[in-house]
């Protein structure tokens, strides 16, 4: 996140007097070459050509070196503009800003009274106005030759970088943030267990080397020591960590911060820091990522570890009921696990796993516990659960569904009684739930597995499946797994497929968990795609594919083309024709292709999540090149910390660990290889682990 110059002058007062200071000195280097001119024009006899070479100057320079990037705005907007009105017209030859407009009229009749002075004063000589203009167009050429070999601006007038250090320029680009005094006391905090990675991000507040004692204050208890088992090491550690916390400024813009709040004792944290910790988990908070959301989640799994808090486990149970993102509902499972609610954890693992399902004992357990009324819970015929299935409460549906689940569950004596009734019941949940945009993951998931287990009621009694049933049930699993954000639901509705026996299922693999498991262990290489590919394509498909990539004169008209179909946009995987699919096999069949930079970027750009996905691969194929090293570095962590698909947001990540720099890249990052969202994934995962391994 970037600082604005207001943010800068709050961080770092001295900025501003600085900016002052050098405006000041502006002023002085004026009066100095002025007065430097004049004493030296005053010697001379003919003033006249020499002011006119002046003025020519100081009309033709700014003109000259401005010039590059006005001739390539107005060329890239003809390129990319067929037709242009008036309007645009005028903004390509003027400048909308008019402090801007009126320094390049002073410029033109500075120029202008350069050429009169020069014209006049050597007697109407055109050679010495050539000999002006040829001495300016030199100094032009030769200014930009430097420029443009080293990337350099002509004039370096960044005043906020230029007055910071380098460690504090450093850490603005990493972290956003350019004051951090918080973070010393959080790598105290964390035993030092993250300090190369705090050292990342806040180069400037963390000493190189690990300092058992930053502060001056006296302490009561010993240092803390660093280690890889040194999470929980007693009372004196927990006691320390929460002085630290109470007694520094916050860091609530940094996942690292929140961590440490994970190593105090819950009862001596000042209330407005308990109160914006859980502001993570609610949204209200100023600076949220998903980041952040699972620090605060694994925080409070050890604030309140077993002790079976009713308010913190349902304030976790609402967030992983509702939040889009796979892995901060992986920690909210662990932390209601670690806090171990009595009759909410039973519940909670077969709504992670419906598949368990059996009897309704567990769930009317914790509603009766809630105080809310189990009726749904008790109904046995799926005709009664119709009307309760659209009731507009979602604790209603679940209950239903969640009695659905046991109703037709293969050893249920209920199970062909119902069976005339199912049509009419996955008729509903197609309508009310499934294709309900607005109904959250539990309960789609329940649904979908509802459908799986009367399609297994049909295989166990022999009993035909009906065909609009197969139908309704491709239909809902293609829907699900093909747009649904949460990746239990998509899982769900690859189960539904496979019990209706769906034909093409397998080519999902290729856009999947089990490629990007490929991808990680063995990098995006040339030879991991085959191997994906050949992996989950039959040996005819793979062939095929393969002819079908090498085929494609102009791969990107062609692709492009396919991919900008509605049809195909749908994202149903039918059969090899898939442009995703093609796009795959091109990277294997003409790996020296690379395609223009945009082409991919409008992949990415696309609600098909598996056109998000082969773009990644793309990018983590070609990122040694220097457009795609660019877009991994600048495109990639972003859909690596806020994807919602799990699958590419896993395979961001991947891409971003693989490393492509040469030789001037490994000197240049001083040894720091590790992108910022590789850290931030390390650390999320590894208290997670540790609340884990404290369950144990």
């Amino acid at each position: 996140m970037g600082v604005s110059d207001y943010g800068l002058y709050l961080q770092r007062p001295i900025i501003k007097k600085l900016k002052h200071a050098k405006q000041f000195w502006d002023v002085i280097l004026i009066v100095l070459c002025g007065v430097g001119a004049v004493l030296l024009l005053n010697t001379l006899e003919d003033l006249e050509p020499v002011l006119g070479n002046v003025f020519l100057a100081a009309g033709s320079l700014p003109f000259l070196l401005s010039l590059p990037l006005a001739m390539a705005r107005i060329s890239i907007t003809f390129a990319w503009r067929k037709a242009l009105d008036g309007r645009r017209y005028t903004s390509l030859l003027f400048t909308r800003d008019i402090t801007h407009a009126l320094a390049y009229f002073f410029y033109f009749v500075s120029a202008a009274i350069g050429v009169y002075l020069i014209y006049s004063g050597n007697d109407n000589d055109a050679d010495a106005l050539k000999e002006s203009f040829a001495e300016i167009l030199a100094e032009v050429a030769v200014i930009y030759s430097i420029t443009t070999v080293l990337q350099v601006p002509a004039v370096y007038d960044d005043v906020t970088k230029a007055l910071l250090t380098y460690r504090e320029n450093l850490q603005l680009e990493r972290s956003g943030c350019l004051s951090s005094p918080w973070a010393p006391a959080v790598d105290q905090c964390l035993s030092g267990d993250y300090h190369d990675d705090l050292r990342y991000f806040y180069p400037d507040e963390i000493a190189v080397g690990y300092v058992e004692d930053y502060f001056s204050t006296p302490k009561s208890s010993p240092p803390l020591p660093r280690g890889k088992d040194t999470t929980y090491t007693g009372p004196e550690h927990a006691i320390e960590a929460t002085r630290l916390i109470n007694n520094h400024p916050p860091g609530w813009d940094s996942p690292f911060f929140v961590a440490a709040l994970g190593r105090c004792i819950v009862e001596f944290l000042g209330g407005e820091i308990h109160a914006k910790l859980l502001a993570c988990i609610s949204g209200a908070a100023p600076y949220i990522d998903r980041f952040i959301v699972q620090s605060a989640v694994t925080s409070l799994g050890h604030l309140y570890f077993e002790t079976g808090n009713s308010k913190i486990s349902h304030r976790l149970l609402q967030l992983w009921l509702s939040h889009e993102v796979s892995n901060v509902r992986d920690h909210c499972v662990t932390s209601l696990k670690a806090i171990k609610h009595a009759t909410l954890v039973p519940l909670l693992d077969q709504l992670v796993n419906p598949g368990s399902i059996t009897t309704v004992d567990i769930a009317k357990a914790y509603y009766s516990d809630c105080g809310i009324d189990t009726a749904p819970l008790l109904c046995t015929s799926l005709k009664d659960m119709c009307v309760s299935l659209q009731s507009t409460a979602a604790t209603t549906r679940t209950m239903t569904l969640v009695a659905a689940c046991a109703l037709t569950t293969t050893s249920s004596p209920h199970a062909e009684a119902n069976m005339p009734y199912f049509k009419d019941f996955i008729e509903i949940m197609q309508k009310s739930i499934v294709l309900d945009p607005l109904e959250g993951h539990a309960v789609k998931a329940l649904a979908l597995e509802v459908i799986v287990r009367m399609l297994g009621v049909y295989k166990e009694l022999k009993a035909t499946c009906p065909l609009p049933v197969q139908a309704i049930a491709w239909q809902l699993g293609l829907f699900s797994l093909r747009t649904s954000v949460y990746k239990s639901v998509r899982a769900a509705g690859q189960k539904v497929l496979s019990a209706a026996e769906y034909p093409h299922l397998y080519l999902f693999k290729c856009f999947d968990t089990e490629a990007t498991s490929v991808f990680r262990t063995e990098g995006v290489t040339v030879d991991a795609i085959a191997k994906v590919l050949q992996k989950w394509l039959p040996p005819q498909e793979y062939s095929s594919i393969q002819q079908k990539a090498r085929n494609l004169v102009t791969p990107e008209v062609e692709l492009g083309e396919k991919f900008s179909n509605a049809a195909v946009r749908s994202t149903t995987v039918s059969d090899e024709t898939d442009p995703s699919l093609m796009l795959y096999a091109k990277l294997i069949t003409s790996p020296a292709w690379t395609p223009k930079d945009t082409f991919i970027q409008e992949r990415l750009n696309s609600d098909n999540r598996l056109e998000r996905y082969v773009a990644l691969v793309c990018i983590g194929r070609l990122c040694h090149r220097k457009s795609f090293g660019k877009m991994k570095k600048e495109v990639v962590p972003a859909i690596a910390t806020s994807e919602l698909i799990s699958s590419v947001r896993d395979l961001a990540v991947v891409v971003l660990a693989e490393d492509h720099g040469g030789l001037l890249d490994r000197l240049c990052c001083c040894g720091d290889q590790e992108s910022s969202g590789d850290r931030r994934v390390r650390l999320v995962e590894r208290e997670r682990m540790l609340l884990q391994k404290r369950m144990q």
